[in-house]
């Protein structure tokens, strides 16, 4: 006789977060990071220290900020919302976003660079519109994709409004 013991499924999930530091990234914030995100029982896959880069406009009165960027996965979902109230305590933060990916990525030559601004740069105008699919002729698809990280690279201060 077989048993009907429920199998659980556990999908793990991968995000990217942006962080935007006031002080330079050193070895105490890279320690502090990674233990918060044990305690949250998430596993970090790579950090890219992006170095110092000037804000296109103040944010929390600060011109100039360090961008890191995290790669991490996790299997509990509900523990983004806990990462999200942790990020907005620290005070060495300027600004962090989360965005989740849909798959186990990580092919560079497809994945788009929302922060690089000579590459957003491509698909604005002069007075900072983003160009339609008929000027940049890419597909719908590509295009969606292209407004959604101009309007993430707008928000971290990486193009301007």
């Amino acid at each position: 006789m077989i048993s009907s013991i429920p199998l659980k499924i556990f999908i793990m999930k991968y995000y990217n977060l942006v962080l935007l530091l006031k002080k330079c990234f050193n070895l105490k914030i890279e320690n502090k990071i990674k233990k918060n995100f044990k305690i949250l029982n998430f596993s970090i896959l790579k950090i890219y220290n992006l170095g110092k880069k000037k804000l296109k406009y103040n944010i929390k009165n600060n011109s100039f900020a360090f961008f890191i960027k995290i790669l991490f996965r996790t299997k509990k979902i509900y523990n983004i919302s806990n990462l999200r109230n942790n990020l907005n305590i620290e005070k060495n933060l300027v600004r962090f976003f989360i965005i989740s990916l849909k798959n186990r990525i990580i092919k560079e030559k497809n994945q788009i660079d929302y922060l690089n601004d000579k590459y957003m740069k491509n698909y604005i105008d002069d007075y900072g519109k983003i160009l339609n699919s008929k000027i940049t002729k890419l597909k719908k698809k590509d295009q969606r994709k292209i407004s959604k990280y101009i309007k993430i690279s707008r928000f971290l201060s990486v193009i301007n409004f």
